[in-house]
């Protein structure tokens, strides 16, 4: 077990060391006439890379706002024709029951009026009957 765990950190060593040695390498290469030009090549292309991702980002914004905008503006103009469907259906309905409710009063006074001349044609004819047979009790008694 001790061989397997001095084999692990002479790896790790190793490992250490070669990465020195590459940092060392590339920072002495990157100081070359050759290793700065590749260095300001990698800078202008992240440069490059950092404004097409924030020209991206802009325009995504940007498309996204108007879309934005436009679905409010569609949905604002739904909403008002709907109200504007249900203020006509209402006024429709008021209309009909104000009407239908005009209808049955009208009705309902005919039926009154006709109730009272029927009522008072029964009367009369009551009242006529009632004279007739006092009439004749009248005359019955007297002979």
């Amino acid at each position: 077990m001790s061989d397997n765990n001095n084999s692990g950190n002479n790896t790790n060593k190793f490992l250490f060391v070669a990465g020195i040695i590459t940092g060392a390498a590339a920072a002495i290469y990157l100081n070359t006439p050759h290793g700065k030009k590749v260095r300001n090549a990698i800078v202008e292309k992240a440069d490059e890379y950092k404004n097409t991702v924030s020209e991206k980002a802009s325009e995504i914004a940007t498309s996204s706002k108007n879309y934005a905008e436009s679905a409010m503006k569609t949905a604002s103009e739904k909403i008002d024709s709907v109200k504007e469907s249900a203020k006509t259906a209402l006024d429709s309905a008021s209309s009909t029951i104000t009407n239908v409710k005009d209808r049955f009063i009208n009705k309902t006074e005919e039926a009154a009026d006709a109730a009272e001349d029927f009522a008072t044609d029964k009367a009369s004819n009551l009242k006529s009957g009632v004279a007739k047979a006092k009439k004749k009790l009248n005359n019955g008694v007297k002979a």
